[in-house]
């Protein structure tokens, strides 16, 4: 009767053990889960608080760059994947607009995205300075990514919209 006992017993410790384990690996691939979405909440956008313009701007990445009344970027947003994928290759995303057009179109064009011929759509689609003239903004915006390109050795169309 004792070694009957025991075997049961044996087997019972036996078949928890394994329940345990692989319960546990079930947590332990969760935990997996939920580091890599921490890290990629982490990554996410915070919107600056000191812009006084959203200029939109989009090849096939759409992008969302937040201006200073001097122009100055001080924030860029991705709007979609591709736009992801592009800025995670750009070498300046706060700076002077030209230096942020110029590493905008350097890393679409390293990518895929920038190619001959291409329409680039440039719209204000937020003025928190009303002394600032939209006019001016675009016509500055406009000529820093047709520099970029020109740079590049690529013809671009920019179409302005307020």
């Amino acid at each position: 009767m004792k070694k009957f006992s025991a075997l049961i017993l044996s087997l019972v410790l036996l078949l928890t053990l394994c329940a345990c384990s692989k319960k546990g690996d079930d947590l332990s691939s969760s935990d997996t889960d939920l580091t890599s979405s921490a890290v990629s909440d982490s990554t996410a956008f915070v919107k600056p608080t000191d812009y006084a313009v959203v200029l939109s701007m989009k090849i096939n990445p759409h992008f969302n760059i937040y201006l200073d009344s001097g122009n100055y970027v001080v924030g860029l947003e991705s709007l979609n994947e591709d736009a992801e994928t592009v800025k995670k290759s750009t070498k300046a995303s706060v700076a002077d607009i030209n230096s942020v057009m110029k590493s905008i179109l350097t890393a679409a064009k390293d990518t895929g995205f920038l190619k001959e011929n291409i329409e680039i759509d440039l719209e204000i689609t937020e003025l928190n300075n009303t002394e600032l003239n939209e006019a001016d903004i675009l016509k500055e915006a406009a000529t820093a990514v047709e520099s970029a390109a020109s740079g590049l050795g690529i013809t671009v169309s920019v179409n302005t919209h307020k």
